[in-house]
C-alpha cells in the first residue's frame, strides 16, 4: 500500500533499498551539522530573533489574556505563531512534568536565562531546513532521476549558507522552506494540472507571503508555468483567465490575510512600517561597501562563497542543456531564481541571507547539470574507437570521483570554517565577562552599539543611540563631551569600521571616536582571534578632571533628535551628572528635557531636588508646587517644600 501511495502521489517508482539507506546517510549528517553548534554564545543573544522576541510579547506579560494584535510589521506573523506554538508547547511540557509551576515562573526563567528557549526557537529553523533537504531529494528526483536526487539533497545538505541560517531564529529558512515546495508543486502542476495541485501551490505560495513579503514573487512562478503551457501567445493569454489560475491567486492572498489580520485593523501602521522598509531595502543602510554593487556582491562573493565554483559554473552553463533540450520545464525551473534575483538586485540593500530562498533550486539546476554533463563524457568516452570497456571503466571511475569531490569540497570547508567560528566565546562575551568580573557594582556605563547586552540591575547602562538607515540622525549624540561623568565607555569596530566606509559622509562619528582613543583612557582592549566572532572592544575611561559645566549647545543639538531617543538619554546624563554631584550641569540637562517635553510632570521633581542643592530655593519652590499640582500626596515633595520655604525663611507664614 506504501509504494501505491508513492507512485500516485510522487509518480516515480519508490526508492530501492541502497537509495533508502543513502538518503538516511544524507539526513542524518544534514541534521548532525545542524544540530552541531546550535547553542552556539548562548545564553548571550547576538542575534535578532524577531520571531522570538515578538512571539513573547503574545503572552502579554502582566496583563491579562493574550495580545496577537502587535504592530509589528517588518515582517509578516506566520513565523511569530508557529514561535509562540513552540513555546506553548514548552510550557504545558514545563508544566506537567513540575518545571513550571505557572506562567510566572516561565516568564522568570525566560529572563534569568533563555537558553532553552532559545535552542527551541532555533530547532524550528533546523527543522524547516531538513525538510528543505527532503523537499531538493523529492524535485530533483521527480524532475531527472535519482542520483539527481541523492545528488542535491547532499549538497543542500552540507550547504555552508543554509546551515548558518539553520542555527538562527530567523524568517529567511521558513521562507526557503515555502518557496521550494511551491515551486516543486508549480512544477507538479505544470506536468499534470490537477485540482490537487493548484490547491497545494496556494496554500504553499500564501504560506511564503505569510512569512516573508518577498513570498508574493511565487504568484509571478504560478503564472509562468500556466503560459509555459500554451502552445502559443494567444493561448498564453487566455489562460491567464484560467478559472483555476485565478483560484490559486485568490486563495494565496486569502490565506495570507487570514495569518495577517492586524494588518487591516492597523493599516496605516502597518503602511508607514511598508514605506520605511522600501525605503531601506532600496537605499541599504550603514555598512555597505559603497565601491561595490549589490549585483557585484552576489554575483562575486555571496554565490561563490555557498555554492562554489564548480557548482556555480554547472549552473551557469546549465542553460547550453536547456537549449539543446528545448524543454520548457527547464525554463520553469529558472523562473524562480531568475526573478527572485532580479528583485534582490534592485535593493541597494544586501545580505547573504536574501539569496537564501533561491539556493536550493539552484543546486537543483546544478545537479542536473552536472549529471546531463557527466552521462554526455561517460557515453562519449564509452562508444570512443580503440579504447576498451575496462579502461573506459577505470577513468569513468576516477573523474567521477575527481569531479564529485571537487563539487562537495568548496561547501564542505566553508561549512567546516563556519563551525571553527563558534569554538570559541565572541568577543562580546569575552567583554561581558571581564566587565562582570572587574568593574563594580552601579557603575556607570555608556555602551556603543554591538550587541552586548548588561544586566541593569547590577550597572547603570546608557546605550548610545544608533540607527544603520539614517545614521545622521544620530549624530548629535556623537560628541565626547556628554559622556565625561560615566565611570567607562565601551565601543567597538561594529560601528566604527562602517563609518571608515564612508569617512567623509560620517566625519562626525569618526572625530568621536578619534577623540576617545586620543582623550580617554584605554582600560581594556579585546581583538578577535582567529576563527573567533566579534568585533574589536575597546573599554575606556574618561579624562580625570571633568567640570560642572555643558556646552548649551551640545543640548540644543540633542533635543531635536527623535523624542524615542531624547528622553530617556537626558534622564540617564541626568543621573550620571547628579550622582557626581555636579548639580549646574544636571540643571542645564533637566531644563533641557523640560524644554523637550514640558507635559512631563516628573521631570519637576528632579529640577526641585537639584535646585534645592544649588541652594536656588525660589525657583525650587517653584517647580516643587509645578509638580504636586499633579502628585499633591508625594509625601517626599511635600517634605522637600518645606525645606524650601524654610531655606527661604518663609516656613511659619506658608507652611
Amino acid at each position: 500500500m506504501a509504494k501505491d501511495f508513492w507512485k500516485k502521489s510522487f509518480r516515480f517508482p519508490y526508492p530501492r533499498d541502497s537509495e533508502q539507506v543513502v538518503l538516511i546517510v544524507i539526513l542524518t549528517l544534514g541534521f548532525g551539522l545542524r544540530l552541531w553548534n546550535v547553542n552556539w554564545d548562548l545564553p548571550e543573544i547576538y542575534e535578532e530573533a524577531y520571531p522570538l522576541t515578538i512571539s513573547w510579547k503574545f503572552w502579554n506579560w502582566g496583563h491579562a489574556g493574550f495580545n496577537f494584535n502587535l504592530t509589528f510589521f517588518n515582517y509578516p506573523a506566520l513565523t511569530f505563531y508557529i514561535q509562540f506554538l513552540v513555546q506553548a508547547v514548552h510550557y504545558v511540557v514545563g508544566y506537567l512534568s513540575g518545571t513550571y509551576n505557572d506562567l510566572q515562573a516561565f516568564q522568570k526563567a525566560y529572563e534569568t536565562n533563555p537558553t532553552v528557549f532559545v535552542v527551541l526557537a532555533r530547532l524550528v529553523s533546523l527543522l524547516f531546513d531538513m525538510g528543505a533537504i527532503l523537499v531538493a531529494y523529492f524535485f530533483a528526483r521527480r524532475f531527472a532521476d535519482y542520483r539527481a536526487g541523492l545528488l542535491a539533497a547532499l549538497l543542500v545538505a552540507i550547504n555552508p549558507l543554509h546551515i548558518e541560517q539553520a542555527h538562527l531564529v530567523a524568517v529567511d529558512t521558513p521562507l526557503m522552506f515555502f518557496a521550494l515546495v511551491s515551486v516543486f508543486f508549480i512544477y507538479e502542476l505544470y506536468t499534470a494540472p490537477e485540482k490537487r495541485w493548484n490547491l497545494l501551490c496556494a496554500i504553499c505560495i500564501g504560506l511564503a507571503m505569510a512569512t516573508k513579503y518577498t513570498g508574493a514573487i511565487l504568484m509571478l512562478v504560478l503564472v509562468t508555468a500556466y503560459l509555459l503551457r500554451s502552445r502559443s501567445i494567444s493561448e498564453a493569454i487566455y489562460s491567464l483567465k484560467e478559472p483555476a489560475l485565478i483560484s490559486s491567486l485568490f486563495l494565496s492572498g486569502l490565506l495570507f490575510i487570514i495569518l495577517n489580520l492586524q494588518i487591516i485593523f492597523s493599516f496605516k501602521e502597518f503602511l508607514g512600517t511598508w514605506t520605511a522598509e522600501q525605503q531601506h531595502m532600496l537605499y541599504g543602510h550603514l555598512g555597505l561597501d559603497p565601491s561595490q554593487s549589490t549585483i557585484g556582491f552576489y554575483v562575486t562573493e555571496s554565490l561563490p562563497l555557498h555554492l562554489g565554483l564548480p557548482l556555480i559554473t554547472a549552473v551557469v552553463l546549465a542553460p547550453i542543456f536547456s537549449f539543446m533540450r528545448k524543454d520548457k520545464r527547464d525554463l520553469l525551473l529558472w523562473s524562480f531564481p531568475l526573478m527572485y534575483f532580479s528583485m534582490i538586485i534592485m535593493w541597494e540593500m544586501r545580505a547573504d541571507r536574501y539569496i537564501l530562498p533561491i539556493i536550493p533550486v539552484l543546486i537543483l539546476i546544478g545537479s542536473v547539470a552536472l549529471l546531463r554533463w557527466w552521462d554526455t563524457v561517460r557515453k562519449f568516452l564509452r562508444e570512443s574507437p580503440g579504447r576498451s570497456r575496462v579502461q573506459s571503466n577505470w577513468f569513468l571511475a576516477v573523474a567521477g570521483l575527481a569531479a564529485g569531490l571537487s563539487v562537495l569540497f568548496p561547501s564542505a570547508v566553508a561549512t567546516l570554517k563556519y563551525h571553527q567560528t563558534h569554538i570559541l566565546p565572541d568577543t562580546r562575551t569575552v567583554a561581558k565577562e571581564r566587565i562582570y568580573k572587574d568593574v563594580p557594582e552601579g557603575a556607570a556605563i555608556a555602551l556603543g552599539p554591538m550587541g552586548l547586552q548588561l544586566d541593569e540591575r547590577k550597572f547603570r547602562v546608557l546605550q548610545l543611540p544608533f540607527y544603520p538607515v539614517y545614521p545622521n540622525v544620530v549624530s548629535p549624540f556623537y560628541d565626547a563631551r556628554l559622556y565625561e561623568n560615566v565611570d567607562f565607555l565601551i565601543v567597538s569596530t561594529f560601528d566604527y569600521d562602517r563609518y571608515n566606509l564612508e569617512p567623509r559622509k560620517y566625519q562626525k562619528f569618526i572625530q568621536f571616536y578619534e577623540t576617545i582613543k586620543k582623550q580617554w583612557q584605554l582600560w581594556h582592549e579585546i581583538r578577535p582571534v582567529k576563527n573567533q566572532t566579534g568585533p574589536t572592544i575597546w573599554l575606556f575611561q574618561p579624562p580625570i578632571g571633568s567640570n560642572d559645566f555643558i556646552d548649551p549647545e551640545l543640548l540644543e543639538r540633542i533635543k531635536v533628535a527623535p523624542q524615542v531617543w531624547v528622553d530617556g538619554f537626558l534622564a540617564k546624563l541626568e543621573m550620571f551628572a547628579y550622582d557626581k554631584g555636579e548639580f549646574k550641569k544636571t540643571e542645564a540637562i533637566i531644563r533641557a528635557a523640560i524644554s523637550r517635553n514640558p507635559q512631563n510632570f516628573l521631570i519637576y521633581r528632579d529640577l526641585a531636588q537639584v535646585l534645592y542643592k544649588l541652594g536656588n530655593y525660589e525657583q525650587g519652590l517653584k517647580a516643587v508646587e509645578i509638580y504636586l499640582h499633579s502628585r499633591p500626596k508625594d509625601a517626599e515633595m511635600i517634605a522637600l517644600r518645606a525645606m524650601l520655604l524654610a531655606g527661604l525663611h518663609r516656613l511659619g507664614k506658608n507652611y
